[in-house]
């Protein structure tokens, strides 16, 4: 097909090559009743690309933000952090563990609220390692983490715990399943 101009092609382009926008299909929620050591999202349907967690939380002591799958507590977590407090920044890994760190120097506390957005890529492909992104915030600074979980089980349940304490009254969690 021959265009006069870019108009015609752009025209034709819109009609007939839309590309299709993700969508989050709300999967569940929780918010916490009472203080929680853990909250685990189960039965995790196999039928999205991806999934997407956010969190809003508060912990009983300053700690460390965990994630494990499918109960899997071996050495099969691996992970890169960079973070940001403002004014300093720095980078740490982990390689082998038996879960997957999701901030760099203990932010959550009980003085504010942690946000996380965590994202698990192809969660349900069983001929590869799964894959997370998550960026996490604090008053004490922002973090990015890539992360691997070395299985290629699908994933059909996510567990998130801090390191010590326990998650706080009124913290909030939500998976999403994305279509697309």
């Amino acid at each position: 097909m021959a265009f006069p101009n870019w108009q015609s092609f752009l025209n034709v382009w819109d009609k007939e090559f839309i590309v299709p926008t993700a969508t989050y299909i709300a999967l569940q929620n929780t918010t916490l009743s009472t203080n929680a050591a853990s909250v685990t999202f189960s039965s995790i349907p196999a039928t999205y690309q991806d999934l997407v967690i956010i969190t809003n939380t508060d912990n009983t002591a300053q700690a460390d933000y965990y994630l494990r799958f499918n109960g899997d507590t071996g050495n099969n977590y691996n992970r890169a952090t960079i973070q940001g407090s403002g004014s300093v920044a720095s980078q740490n890994l982990s390689n082998n563990a038996a879960f997957m760190r999701l901030n760099g120097n203990g932010d959550l506390a009980t003085d504010f609220s942690h946000t996380a957005i965590i994202h698990i890529n192809e969660y349900s492909r069983t001929d590869r390692h799964k894959n997370v992104l998550a960026r996490t915030n604090s008053t004490h600074g922002v973090d990015a983490t890539s992360g691997r979980w070395a299985s290629v089980s699908a994933v059909t349940s996510v567990t998130i715990y801090p390191s010590t304490g326990s998650f706080e009254l009124g913290s909030t969690f939500s998976l999403f399943g994305i279509v697309g």
